[in-house]
């Protein structure tokens, strides 16, 4: 049987015929009309969905679809997150490009690795639990004052911030706990401007997260870390740590 499909850039509302196409695994629908029609019977295993650029208002008409592992839905009408109970296997969500205004749902998705929810209308990032598969997050472009939310996401690695208004350093100690951090993007957020000429905003940064290897799409180099150990009292530790 198909396993393999692009309908992508059409003009398709309706994906119902799709039913009998039993043994497909990766759908590409992206680039049409469906909103409502986007549901359809689902496959045994489809493990790969591409509605990106659609109608779609509400994520129920993924519902089905259980055994998912990438769910693209990107550039869509959403207004809210749900659907996703019984896709435990989901590992990739994108849902960015739409008009989500606060997380929930993902309670049962232990194993996403990949969550992406740019330019959306996110104000706090409460609602992720203890993701503990989650490496990259990207909540650039949203409305976030806080980073209150994001400290059981233990596995994260990449974590985007980009064009949102958070606007005070201490909010860095949501994300302290979270020792694989590799990469944060704040651009654009008013933090980024507030530090003093004695204490940089990048130093204050890099004491409170000092797994960080690069910030605001610059390298944190090694004289970074050991001033901001200086400045906040702790620089012997810290050239331990470097040497």
């Amino acid at each position: 049987g198909l396993h393999t499909l692009d309908l992508s850039h059409n003009k398709i509302a309706d994906l119902a015929p799709l039913a009998a196409l039993k043994y497909l695994l990766s759908l590409d629908a992206s680039h049409n009309l469906l909103s409502e029609g986007a549901r359809f019977g689902p496959p045994l295993n489809l493990q790969e969905l591409n509605l990106s650029h659609n109608l779609v208002s509400d994520m129920d008409v993924v519902s089905a679809h259980t055994q998912l592992r990438r769910l693209e839905l990107s550039h869509n009408r959403l207004e809210a997150m749900g659907g996703l109970g019984g896709m435990e296997a989901l590992e990739e969500l994108s849902l960015a490009d739409n008009e989500i205004g606060a997380l929930s749902g993902l309670e049962h998705t232990r194993f996403l690795r990949v969550l992406r929810l740019g330019n959306n209308r996110l104000v706090r990032p409460q609602g992720l639990g203890a993701q503990q598969s989650l490496e990259v997050l990207d909540l650039s472009n949203n409305l976030l004052t806080t980073l209150d939310g994001l400290q059981g996401c233990a596995s994260l690695m990449d974590l985007l911030l980009a064009d949102n208004a958070i606007s005070n350093s201490n909010e860095m100690a949501h994300v302290a706990p979270l020792t694989l951090l590799r990469t944060l993007d704040l651009r654009n957020n008013p933090v980024v401007t507030c530090g003093s000429e004695a204490v940089p905003y990048r130093l204050h940064v890099a004491r409170q997260l000092p797994s960080l290897t690069l910030l605001d799409g610059a390298e944190v180099s090694a004289e970074e870390k050991v001033g901001a150990a200086w400045h906040f009292g702790s620089a012997d530790d810290e050239l331990r740590k470097i040497r």
